[in-house]
Parts: C-alpha cells; sequence; structure tokens
C-alpha cells in the first residue's frame, strides 16, 4: 500500500485537476480471487489482471454502466473516485497510471494508455464519447469542469513516424496533451498531439486543433484558429446570472 501512494505522491500533479487524498481510497492488488467482487461494483477486468492495482474512493458504490478495464503488463494503477459516472473502457499495458475523478452525470470513455502513459480526468468533467490515446510515455490530462461532447479524440501521438528523407531525422515525436479547467470542446473534434488549451477556452464542432489554444478563446476550423478572443461559457441557457459570475472568478476577472 505504502508503495502505491509513495507512486501517487511523486506524481507531477496537473494544476487543472484537484488532487484527491489517497489515504480516502481503498487499494484493491487485483488477484483471481476479487476480480468477481470487482465486476459487482460495475468493474469488470480483463487481460493479465494480476500485478495491478486499483484504488476506489471509499464511498464507492456499484457504476450504473460497466467499465471495462484491461490490463496488458503489470505495474499499472488505476484510481476512480467514489462518484464517477464512468463507463466505456481503459486499456492500460504496462507501467500507466489512470486518475478517473467524479462528480458528472456522463463520462462515457475509450481510452488506450500504452507503456507509462498517463491520464488525469478532473472532477466534474463530463464527456458523451471521448477516445484517448497515449504512447511514448506522455499523458493527456483533462482539466475540472471541462464539458466534451461526443465522438472526440485526442492523442499524444501519431502512432507512426514521419521520417525526414535528408537526414533520416524523426518529425513527428510524442508530446502531452493538456486542457485547462472549464473548456468547452464540441462534437467531432480531435486534438492532436503536445496541444494545450487554456482555461474556459471553447473548441467548435469538428475542429482539428494542432496549435495551442490560450485561455478564453473560441477556436474552430480545420486546422482550428481563433474566431473570437474574450470569450467563455457557462452551462445555463439564458445564462444564470450566479453561473456567469463563477466563470468571471475562475477566469480571475471581475463581472
Amino acid at each position: 500500500m505504502d508503495v502505491v501512494f509513495n507512486r501517487l505522491n511523486a506524481l507531477d500533479w496537473p494544476e487543472s485537476v484537484a488532487r484527491p487524498v489517497f489515504a480516502d481510497y481503498d487499494v484493491v492488488a487485483v488477484t483471481e480471487a476479487n476480480m468477481g467482487q470487482l465486476a459487482t461494483m460495475g468493474i469488470r477486468v480483463g487481460g493479465r489482471g494480476l500485478g495491478n492495482i486499483v484504488l476506489l474512493g471509499r464511498g464507492f458504490t456499484p457504476l450504473a454502466r460497466p467499465l471495462s478495464l484491461s490490463f496488458q503488463g503489470s505495474d499499472n494503477i488505476c484510481l476512480i473516485e467514489e462518484n464517477s459516472a464512468v463507463q466505456g473502457a481503459i486499456d492500460c499495458h504496462t507501467n500507466c497510471i489512470a486518475v478517473i475523478l467524479g462528480g458528472q452525470h456522463a463520462l462515457s470513455l475509450g481510452v488506450n494508455l500504452y507503456h507509462g502513459g498517463q491520464i488525469f480526468w478532473g472532477r466534474a468533467a463530463r464527456t458523451y464519447g471521448c477516445r484517448i490515446w497515449t504512447h511514448g510515455g506522455k499523458r493527456v490530462i483533462v482539466g475540472d469542469d471541462c464539458l466534451f461532447s461526443e465522438g472526440i479524440s485526442i492523442r499524444t501521438s501519431d502512432h507512426h513516424s514521419i521520417i525526414d528523407l535528408d537526414d533520416g531525422s524523426q518529425l513527428n515525436h510524442p508530446a502531452d496533451v493538456v486542457i485547462g479547467r472549464h473548456v468547452w470542446v464540441s462534437p467531432e473534434v480531435k486534438i492532436m498531439p503536445g496541444v494545450r488549451i487554456g482555461t474556459g477556452a471553447i473548441i467548435g464542432i469538428g475542429a482539428v486543433v494542432t496549435k495551442d489554444v490560450p485561455a478564453a478563446e473560441m477556436w474552430a476550423g480545420v486546422p482550428a484558429r481563433c474566431l473570437r478572443q474574450n470569450v467563455s461559457w457557462v452551462d445555463s441557457h439564458p445564462a444564470a446570472p450566479g453561473q456567469v459570475e463563477d466563470m468571471y472568478c475562475l477566469l480571475g476577472r471581475t463581472w
């Protein structure tokens, strides 16, 4: 147990994701004997299973819809907060970390973490369909209170190498994807390796994001470009004054 907590405490924790209190989690070392118990909690463990760890918040109740958790290697850690709505599939190879926080009503994920890959999914961040791939030991960070629609994909690598024929060098290296708090991503968006999206930004439908997006800007297009600066969003429609005030506070501005 101490080894697990030490490993989590040693992580370079992302600023946009609330840091949980690890001591408030039950540590489940996956064995053949407890796979059935995990299944009753809505977590179906596949692959090799053994030599991996699942952390569940102390108040964890069975998931409303099943989560397929597949381990293709060992030394993986998957942390799931007690009030998470996660469903779908998380596939971990070796030495990967998945942190899935809760507080949302919808969280449909398909995640593939390859050797050393990491995902941090923030508290109250929700999606109706997001596919994530990490390669090259990189990580994907989705900040607290984000709203992702459906048909979204995020990747840290192109999966294959593009080679400069003049000198034989590789041109497309893996890189982290970092998304700040309170970012709204519309349907069918693709977020490419190395992209950083600032707090409160909005990404329009069908965009292919290849460059960093500053905070409080609206981007769309293929490739995505800035359509408007000094803009953000709230859930309510028409906008509720209380939510607008909270948004200004999040952005460090005065309403």
